[in-house]
């Protein structure tokens, strides 16, 4: 029996991550995130894997879904939740 190395496995930790949850039940899409799947209830997205962090806080449709309620922001550090929030501003700074 060959044996070789162990095999490494990729994890999340220590790893920030930027979820986007839909909290209505309406399918959209973020139009100025284009490479961000469209949305529908309950579903989300970590931002940060499609998106630099500058990139996110720059887009104005992000914001306007937001604070329309429409999406929570979601902020995880180590595999624990940070922040939920629907509120931008709060979200970038």
């Amino acid at each position: 029996m060959r044996q070789g190395k162990p095999q490494k496995f990729r994890t999340n930790q220590g790893r920030e991550r930027w979820l986007i949850e839909s909290v209505t039940s309406e399918v959209f899409a973020v139009g100025d995130l284009p490479k961000l799947p469209s949305f529908a209830d309950r579903k989300s997205y970590d931002l940060l894997q499609y998106y630099t962090k500058e990139q996110v806080t720059m887009s104005v449709d992000l914001a306007k879904l937001l604070r329309a309620k429409k999406l929570c922001f979601i902020r995880v550090i180590d595999g624990e939740v940070i922040s939920k929030t629907f509120d931008p501003m709060e979200m970038f700074g």
